[in-house]
């Protein structure tokens, strides 16, 4: 397992507004949209939005989460 894996390594596409970052990506073939926003200002939460009737992440994206929660501070505390 590569533990440095990002986001964009995964091909998600990413959109930073004021209070949240948010990383989205399609695959037209099987139907499938998948959000992830990190929400800034303390929230310190994840919101995983799924389009599709049966999906599921793959370990390479929980991992990618887990660094992206890390460079945010969030698994400092």
């Amino acid at each position: 397992m590569n533990k440095d894996i990002t986001l964009e390594d995964l091909g998600y596409k990413s959109e930073e507004a004021e209070d949240y970052i948010e990383y989205e990506k399609y695959d037209d073939y099987n139907c499938l949209e998948i959000s992830l926003m990190f929400w800034k200002n303390g929230f310190n939460k994840v919101t995983i939005r799924i389009r599709k009737v049966v999906c599921a992440l793959d370990i390479q994206e929980l991992q990618a989460i887990y660094n992206k929660c890390k460079e945010l501070g969030w698994l400092d505390e």
